[in-house]
């Protein structure tokens, strides 16, 4: 009897390790708390489950210990959504997809045992059980840790309407599996076609999960293209403000040329009568006529100049008010391209947020250039803001589907070209954009 308990122990401890080391090796990256206290916590966690399978699996017959496995799944759900902040629907699916892997562990050693060691189906656990059982979970470990850190990877940047089917897929798959076990007992059909009906359920599984990656690379691909149409809308919405405004100086230039005679011979008539200072009072109000025409660039920056000059006329005309304070240089080492991306993304995202409150809508952005940084910051008031409980902010424009916004990412992958970071919160008033960029010097 100890060597059962001992077996079932230790059988229960490398699946509940592999498990765990699974799911944090996936979460890795945003793990809020120290590693010492991580790993005491797993190590109760392992110890506890192992003591509580150990004596189930040893005094009871296997369906009735089956049902803990969903006390653990929704104890380990709970602790990964605590330690790591993530979305609760993405981190069950990653814990369903976990149990996944352990049954599939699980069924090659039962297919083995079935085909070539029949009596070791039956009976108590052994020692040798304890090789046999932990030589799949080691062997499979690496690919498949490989295998859902790529999906889960994926599944991070999605945000669609009823994301909580995506969690359903493997906690279906888990539940056909349970209910083959307790339905189809082993005893009536026999241990080798229990393992092959077990194994085509994970089969099939793993055949959804593989579909499931097919799908989010199509929706990569998706959101790429759209960014790349948002650049090249950008690119072309800058060259056409360029045309506009040389347009509109040529023919200020030719109407400045036609009046300039008139300008002329009233000034001569005004001087050949002696009369300078009327000649003074018409040439101060002439000069004043011409500054009213023309308007002074906001900054060096010709891309930064145009972008803001345009939409802070679009915002003026939507009845928004306008604080601009834009000190950028002729070459601030950001390439206008990039310049145009984000002040775009800024302003479309504010207008479209301001627009949509009922207090006094207001735009304030603020660009400087100080040392080799360039700093951006916008602040706008907003009616609605849909954040995700991993902090992602959600679009709510129409055809994005609470999907991450494609102007937000795009700005994030611009400030991560040039070293730099850009942050985005709100509180209850006001939402506000932080940008720093890291200069070029090409």
């Amino acid at each position: 009897m100890l060597e059962a308990y001992l077996s079932s122990f230790s059988i229960t401890a490398l699946q509940a390790i592999s498990s765990a080391s699974l799911c944090l090796y996936v979460v890795r990256d945003t793990i809020k708390i120290r590693l010492p206290l991580l790993l005491t916590h797993t190590l109760l966690f392992v110890c506890a489950n192992s003591v509580i399978f150990s004596i189930f699996a040893t005094n009871y017959n296997e369906n009735y210990y089956l049902p803990i496995y969903g006390l653990c799944l929704v104890c380990g759900w709970w602790y990964l959504h605590k330690i790591t902040g993530e979305n609760h629907v993405k981190l069950f699916f990653l814990v369903c997809m976990t149990f996944s892997f352990i049954y599939f562990c699980s069924s090659i050693t039962s297919a083995i045992y079935a085909v070539w060691m029949p009596q070791y189906t039956t009976g108590f656990y052994v020692y040798e059980d304890i090789i046999a059982f932990g030589f799949p979970l080691l062997f499979c470990w690496i690919p498949f840790a490989w295998f859902m850190r790529s999906l889960y990877t994926r599944l991070r940047k999605f945000s669609l309407p009823n994301m909580w089917k995506i969690g359903v897929i493997p906690l279906l798959f888990s539940a056909c599996i349970w209910a083959q076990g307790l339905l189809i007992p082993v005893e009536e059909v026999g241990v080798s076609a229990s393992c092959i009906m077990e194994g085509f359920i994970i089969f099939c599984a793993f055949l959804a999960y593989t579909q499931m990656v097919s799908a989010l690379n199509r929706a990569e691909e998706i959101v790429k293209q759209q960014e790349k149409t948002k650049f090249l809308a950008h690119q072309f919405d800058l060259q056409k403000t360029r045309m506009e405004e040389l347009e509109t100086h040529a023919e200020e230039m030719r109407r400045i040329r036609h009046d300039r005679r008139q300008h002329v011979e009233v000034l001569k008539g005004l001087l050949s009568n002696d009369e300078v200072e009327k000649a003074r009072e018409y040439l101060k109000d002439y000069e004043t006529s011409i500054s009213k025409n023309v308007q002074p660039p906001l900054c060096e920056n010709y891309a930064a100049d145009a972008i803001c000059r345009r939409y802070q006329a679009l915002a003026k005309q939507a009845g928004l008010r306008v604080e601009l304070a834009v000190a950028l240089s002729k070459n601030p080492g950001v390439s206008s391209s990039d310049l145009a991306i984000i002040l775009g993304n800024l302003w479309e995202n504010a207008i479209a947020a301001a627009l949509d409150t009922d207090a006094d809508p207001f735009i304030r952005l603020k660009v400087i250039e100080k040392d080799d940084k360039v700093f951006i910051r916008m602040e706008n008031n907003y009616g609605n803001i849909v954040l995700q409980d991993d902090g992602t902010y959600l679009s709510t424009k129409a055809g994005r589907y609470y999907a991450e916004g494609i102007g937000l990412s795009s700005i994030k992958a611009s400030a991560e070209r040039y070293g730099g970071i850009a942050e985005f919160s709100h509180d209850q008033k006001v939402f506000t954009s932080s940008i720093l960029l890291y200069r070029h010097n090409s």
